[in-house]
């Protein structure tokens, strides 16, 4: 038996639902089972069957005061067959020939049905709403407060932009969905039947929801291509970016682990910047960078604060004092072990451990505005 699988109308327009549920079957395809989106279908002779759509939420499993039964059992007798449920939506069909009769007389009635469908639309948008600014506020108030999130937004713009997209849609989409349905109560209230054959399209309605869908899909295919062209490999004996090595800093010798940690540059290029993560270790001393190439160097001294905020050792930016950068716009220090800087279109936070214990942060920006401007950026 062939099975196929369709987009169905949204919960709230039961009438779209009922005709198009009548029109697969006259095309030879009888429902089996709706989802939260898709229903399927299943190969059958083309009939003229009449489809009906009840919210009602069935009772669990385990219910076993036999509402349920009694329930179906009115439908029965009055020649309408269950087919399948999901949710609070239960479809309901009459076959080719039935008398079956409406299953409301009165539209008032039907009316008073749709309440908890219409809350559900009202209050749908608010568990995916809740949970992701919890998880905003719980991972931003562990690391750095909003100094957290604003560096992660530089560092994977689109998949930021691709769930501030998706949310805004949850919410237009549950929004609409209860207007529709007060809208429809309001008619049924006034004596007017639920249209079982409607016309309409919401052309405009889909031309939104779709068109937001498609800026969604298309910012996630941003993050899978940003996480594609992401590499990370050995750093190299040659600096390949803007960034700095203990080579530069007068250190010679080999690189060696340190705790199962290799030397690596991790390079990676988001919507707002081009930024480089690099890792050195050597016999006495340790360097740590990560290096922005904002979109311009209002952008980059902006960025100034969040990487002082989010700093391994100065941990805020009221810890970092200003010094000389000879080359450079600007750069700060604290506690001798970490550095900020910026110079243009670049802004860098570097740490620098050594077994001397000397944090030269002259030497550190004289040999950082060096590789800038080697960098074409001086």
């Amino acid at each position: 038996m062939r099975a196929s699988y369709r987009l169905h109308p949204d919960k709230y327009a039961l009438g779209e639902n009922e005709k198009f549920y009548s029109d697969m079957e006259a095309n030879g395809w009888r429902l089996a089972k709706p989802g939260m989106f898709w229903s399927k279908f299943i190969s059958a002779e083309p009939s003229c069957a009449r489809y009906r759509v009840e919210v009602r939420e069935r009772a669990p499993y385990w219910d076993e005061d036999g509402t349920d039964e009694a329930w179906l059992a009115v439908f029965a007798d009055c020649g309408w067959e269950y087919v399948t449920g999901s949710g609070m939506l239960q479809v309901f069909r009459a076959p080719q020939g039935s008398s079956a009769p409406e299953l409301y007389t009165d539209p008032r009635q039907q009316a008073a049905t749709l309440k908890k469908l219409e809350k559900q639309y009202w209050l749908g948008w608010c568990p995916t709403v809740g949970v992701f600014c919890v998880n905003l506020l719980l991972h931003a108030s562990r690391w750095g407060g909003a100094s957290y999130l604003q560096r992660g937004w530089v560092e994977q713009t689109s998949a930021f932009l691709a769930m501030a997209v998706f949310l805004l849609w949850l919410l237009y989409r549950n929004l609409y969905g209860a207007w529709q349905l007060r809208q429809t109560c309001l008619r049924m209230k006034r004596g007017e039947p639920l249209d079982h054959n409607p016309q309409h399209r919401r052309l405009a309605h889909k031309v939104v929801s779709c068109g937001m869908l498609a800026v969604c899909a298309a910012f996630l295919l941003l993050t899978a291509a940003q996480q594609m062209l992401t590499y990370s490999k050995d750093l190299p004996q040659q600096a390949e970016g803007p960034y700095l090595l203990l080579s530069d800093l007068g250190w010679e010798g080999e690189r060696i682990p340190s705790m199962d940690q290799v030397s690596t540059v991790t390079a990676n290029r988001s919507l707002a910047a081009d930024y480089w993560d690099v890792r050195e270790y050597m016999d006495g001393a340790s360097l740590f960078q990560s290096v922005y190439r904002m979109h311009s160097p209002a952008a980059a001294r902006n960025f100034i604060r969040v990487l002082m905020d989010t700093s391994s050792f100065g941990e805020r930016a009221e810890n970092f004092i200003q010094v000389e950068a000879a080359g450079l716009d600007a750069a700060w220090s604290s506690r001798g072990l970490d550095l900020v800087a910026v110079k243009g279109e670049l802004v860098v936070y570097l740490t620098y451990i050594s077994s001397s214990g000397g944090f030269d942060a002259q030497e550190i920006l004289t040999a950082l505005a060096a590789r800038w401007a080697a960098d074409g950026n001086g």
